[in-house]
């Protein structure tokens, strides 16, 4: 039986300084009972209220045609037909990257003017060969395609421009924080806590680019999704006693069989454990605050 897989998508955003929403826009679709994702962002064109619809009706139509399993270049012809046209620069443009992966780690990466993606294994970035498709409609418009097998603990991480332009034009990023400066700090930021959670990297990736920043914060809107496939982590809740005072000792033994972290929750269940397997509860009652009781330590337990 194949090993079953964790998906932990998440995102993190800062507004442009100045505008009140983001032109960068991120949807996701879990699909086929969660055993598939979908994943898009996508960076409008400026900022402020244009750029957000732009982004938004690019994710919202990727996401259906991705859903749909179309042509890529159609699909792609027909977003850029869609869009409205910008009243100053009389264009209609908004970037686009759509990841696709499954639990049986079968993975395509489109991407259309956004950064170009990172695949880390670990502090490894894995490469990967890309096709160069191009519209006829659309010749200055080249959409690049990725395909690839991903493996437990892989992360896939797409950013808007806001994040690899950071520090644009200062003294010390000159041409921007760039790519290979995010590399960098994923990188160490993987290797100093392994299971980094696809929230917390995404949010220190966003938070990093904006130091970069002179004086630090947004000159554009940052976007940062993290896509963190791992092994599901298993967890026992242990909380009210048995129906059945006979049944103490079997209820007591799920702490001793159980592989994963362990959680005692209520005083009573905690006494009966303890009875039960011969383990003291230890409180610490100078940590009461209330009008919550205060939390115990117990062999075996990681939180009781």
């Amino acid at each position: 039986m194949p090993e079953s897989k964790h998906f932990e998508i998440e995102c993190f955003h800062e507004t442009k300084h100045g505008e009140s929403v983001c032109g960068d826009d991120y949807k996701v679709v879990r699909l086929d009972n969660d055993s598939r994702f979908i994943v898009v962002l996508s960076d409008g064109l400026g900022s402020g209220i244009k750029a957000s619809l732009l982004a938004n009706m690019t994710t919202t139509m990727a996401l259906m045609f991705a859903e749909e399993n179309m042509d890529i270049v159609e699909s792609a012809e027909t977003i850029m037909d869609t869009l409205p046209v910008c009243e100053v620069r009389k264009i209609s443009y908004a970037t686009f990257t759509i990841v696709d992966t499954s639990a049986s780690g079968r993975t395509r990466i489109i991407e259309m003017g956004n950064p170009e993606y990172l695949h880390m294994r670990g502090g490894i970035e894995i490469e990967h060969e890309k096709r160069t498709l191009v519209s006829s409609s659309w010749p200055d418009r080249q959409l690049l395609v990725s395909e690839f097998k991903a493996e437990p603990e892989d992360r896939i991480i797409v950013f808007s421009d806001g994040i690899t332009q950071a520090g644009l034009g200062t003294h010390e990023y000159k041409f921007g924080w760039r790519r290979k400066g995010c590399f960098e700090f994923v990188r160490d930021a993987i290797m100093r806590k392994s299971d980094l959670s696809a929230r917390d990297l995404s949010k220190q990736i966003v938070r990093q680019a904006m130091l970069k920043n002179s004086p630090p914060g947004c000159a554009d809107d940052m976007t940062c999704v993290t896509i963190y496939i791992r092994i599901p982590r298993r967890l026992l809740l242990l909380t009210g006693p048995p129906f059945r005072p006979e049944n103490d000792a079997e209820y007591a033994r799920l702490i001793q069989s159980f592989e994963g972290r362990k959680i005692i929750c209520g005083g009573t269940t905690a006494e009966i454990v303890s009875r039960e397997l011969g383990r003291r509860v230890n409180t610490d009652w100078r940590k009461y605050r209330g009008p919550l009781p205060p939390s115990s330590d117990m062999e075996g337990v990681d939180l009781a």
